[in-house]
């Protein structure tokens, strides 16, 4: 992570007087999260003068899936006024495209492998359509496309190009333009797929992971966070698990950060322990802890907890 980047972004956040929180695990530059913001729509920060790498993106995709928010990757790759759109709910934008999103301020334009698009407001271009007593025909006819593309834009499958979003914005006015970011979130539902993309029969935490889906959890596999698990029952209580790795310091740091993403999240962080000496030390900072040997409490735990959380 540029210093120089990651300053700018946090004087940003500053000069707006947003509340934020540093993350700090893992230490060396690959990791999937440097900074949660706390504020009206919480969103997650990577922070990056290189190009961020699949499970970077991975990562960032199954937190903010899962928890109906924004991941945003701030990287000098990126124009000012284009969103590229990485994966479902994670948006790469430049350092002045940052400060736009901070300061409120629309961004229209996003760039996909198919190009660059418009975001447009499908709700309101239905409910203009219908309001202005315009059949699907008469907009198709009008906008120089199909039918059937009328009713993708209208069910919010499909945007548009520039050429096309100017005819709109003639027929329906400006309004009907939309934000890339915060209009690609609304109405979606909170997802939490099945992960067992790294299974290895030797690993614990494959094994942890089969574990939890026989019982009939839901499991997203995190690579590059202080999480390595993010759970979730049927009753949509949500759990973030950590597992505890073979370096004390680096353990307790893991703990303290994942706890910081619990509370982002506004999950339950369930701590997995292997040691005698790191099982006392944890409990005494009251920390939520299972023994390695112990799933079947930890089980117990998640399965026991309808109705404790929403």
């Amino acid at each position: 992570m540029s210093k120089k980047i990651i300053n700018e972004v946090i004087d940003i956040l500053e000069d707006k007087k947003y509340t934020y929180t540093m993350i700090e695990y893992p230490e060396h530059n690959r990791k999937s999260v440097d900074i949660v913001l706390n504020s009206k729509e919480p969103t997650l920060i990577r922070v990056s003068e290189d190009k961020v790498t699949k499970e970077e993106i991975s990562d960032l995709k199954k937190i903010a899936v899962s928890t109906l928010t924004a991941s945003l990757v701030v990287t000098n790759e990126e124009e000012e006024d284009i969103v590229s759109v990485k994966a479902d709910n994670v948006f790469a934008v430049s350092p002045e495209g940052f400060k736009k999103v901070i300061n409120g301020e629309k961004i229209f334009l996003y760039r996909t492998r198919g190009g660059i698009f418009i975001k447009i407001r499908n709700y309101i271009l239905k409910h203009k359509r219908e309001e202005m007593g315009y059949s699907i025909g008469d907009v198709a006819k009008f906008l120089g496309v199909s039918r059937k593309a009328i009713y993708d834009y209208e069910k919010g499958d499909s945007d548009v190009s520039l050429e096309v979003a100017e005819k709109l914005i003639d027929l329906f006015g400006d309004d009907i333009i939309g934000d890339v970011i915060w209009d690609s979130i609304k109405g979606k539902k909170e997802v939490i797929e099945e992960d067992i993309t790294e299974f290895s029969p030797e690993s614990f935490k494959s094994k942890l992971i089969y574990k939890l889906k026989e019982n009939g959890l839901n499991i997203l596999s995190l690579k590059l966070t202080a999480a390595d698990l993010i759970v979730k029952d049927n009753e949509n209580n949500r759990y973030l698990v950590t597992i505890e790795n073979k370096d004390y310091n680096k353990s307790m740091k893991k703990f303290y950060e994942a706890k910081k993403l619990a509370s982002y999240t506004k999950s339950e962080l369930l701590i997995i322990i292997r040691t005698s000496k790191m099982l006392k030390e944890c409990e005494d900072l009251g920390y939520k802890t299972y023994e390695e040997n112990d799933i079947h409490s930890l089980l117990d735990e998640i399965k026991g907890s309808n109705g404790r959380q929403s």
